[in-house]
């Protein structure tokens, strides 16, 4: 417990009554915080065309991140034909992710549309539409979502959730 008589009681009080007084709605968290979380939406991006691992590795708070994606009803549909056991959501590994994208000689992009960040300055929720593609062509799209958290060294990936549609061939 806090004691107060360390450094007395009035200015406890005026201290108290500041932090009442202050203003504590996300939007006046968010005003600052918005750039960062969009710098690091872009280095996601720029990092995905650039095969670069290392900067993939540093956009996470730890390399175990929950890494999740569900499969749209159609695609599952279609994959299920192919593979009968295939699962609806599949927990992936990020680290798994950075190695695929550094490794792959195909020229790859994910580029995102429709960017949603709401944060309180400690924790954000962004969302955004996504296409991931490889040598141009869309291989699949659908929604991302990440948990974001404000560590010490800036704004990190907590977590990364998304859905997949994969675009029906003639």
């Amino acid at each position: 417990m806090f004691d107060h008589r360390a450094i007395g009681s009035t200015r406890v009080l005026a201290a108290t009554s500041l932090l009442l007084l202050a203003p504590l709605s996300p939007a006046s968290a968010q005003d600052g915080d918005d750039a960062a979380i969009r710098d690091v939406i872009e280095t996601f991006r720029t990092a995905i065309i650039a095969k670069d691992g290392a900067a993939l590795a540093r956009l996470p708070v730890n390399p175990n991140i929950s890494f999740v994606y569900a499969v749209e009803e159609k695609t599952l549909a279609n994959l299920r034909k192919r593979r009968p056991k295939a699962r609806r959501a599949v927990a992936g590994s990020y680290g798994e992710f950075v190695a695929e994208i550094a490794s792959n000689k195909a020229m790859q992009e994910e580029p995102f549309s429709n960017i949603r960040i709401i944060s309180d300055g400690s924790i954000a929720s962004v969302t955004f539409d996504y296409d991931f593609r490889e040598d141009g062509v869309v291989t699949n799209s659908g929604l991302e979502g990440w948990g974001m958290v404000h560590a010490d060294d800036g704004w990190k990936i907590s977590s990364i959730s998304y859905s997949i549609a994969v675009p029906e061939t003639p």
